[in-house]
């Protein structure tokens, strides 16, 4: 398997890009594989980390809950039932599209990765979703929450809210990767208003790979609908 010879080869961001591709339990047991190798170097705290890079949030978390998994002690050989905590019980049911009751679940057990749930509530709850963010996550899923949001609201064509999200992110110390929100609200905002505004906001990021990714959404933009006037 690919992914356990980047494991081997000591590149993890690598092997974690590669099970992002497969199907959930392939990507399980290159988690473990992940943490039994962290845990043997005695690096241990670098799951939080290399979870931060991830682009898929779900598995960014099962990712952190198998390689804790495997940081137990291995003396007893034993098989051991683990029952789901208050926050697993939250992040799991977000499906449901039961918010009220979830996020009073997050409050109540403080959970402080709620990404993923923010996400999904702000289709049917935008304020909700907005509100239980910024009251629970810890800093970097705050970030990593709002850039989700940004691109949520550019596929509702709600291109301000995406800019202010988006703005909002790249306001925060040692924020993450843009490139997807930024392609989505190039690409939506496009479609809506045609390429000239969005042309100048383009040229006016402040990084080449931002520039790029915006300059990619146009182009697919332009490629693909018909810009309304």
């Amino acid at each position: 398997m690919f992914g356990r010879c980047q494991i081997a080869n000591g590149d993890f961001e690598g092997a974690l890009k590669t099970a992002e591709q497969m199907d959930s339990q392939s990507a399980g047991q290159v988690f473990y594989g992940v943490g039994e190798v962290l845990r043997d170097r005695g690096e241990q705290k670098r799951v939080r980390e290399l979870a931060s890079h991830m682009s898929n949030r779900k598995l960014a978390i099962l990712f952190v809950e198998l390689a804790r998994f495997t940081f137990r002690p291995r003396e007893i050989e034993t098989i051991e039932i683990v029952q789901p905590g208050p926050c697993d019980i939250a992040y799991h049911g977000a499906s449901d599209g039961n918010y009220a009751e979830i996020d009073a679940l997050i409050e109540q057990y403080k959970c402080s990765y709620v990404s993923y749930v923010a996400t999904q509530q702000f289709a049917v709850d935008p304020a909700g979703a907005e509100r239980l963010l910024r009251k629970n996550a810890n800093p970097l899923d705050r970030a990593v929450g709002l850039a989700e949001l940004a691109e949520a609201a550019a596929k509702k064509g709600d291109i301000a809210e995406a800019l202010r999200f988006l703005s909002e992110v790249q306001s925060l110390r040692g924020y993450g990767k843009v490139g997807s929100p930024i392609h989505e609200i190039a690409r939506a905002w496009t479609i809506k208003d045609g390429p000239k505004p969005v042309l100048k906001w383009a040229r006016s990021r402040p990084t080449t790979d931002e520039r790029t990714w915006a300059l990619i959404g146009i182009a697919e933009a332009l490629g693909h609908a018909r810009p309304q006037r």
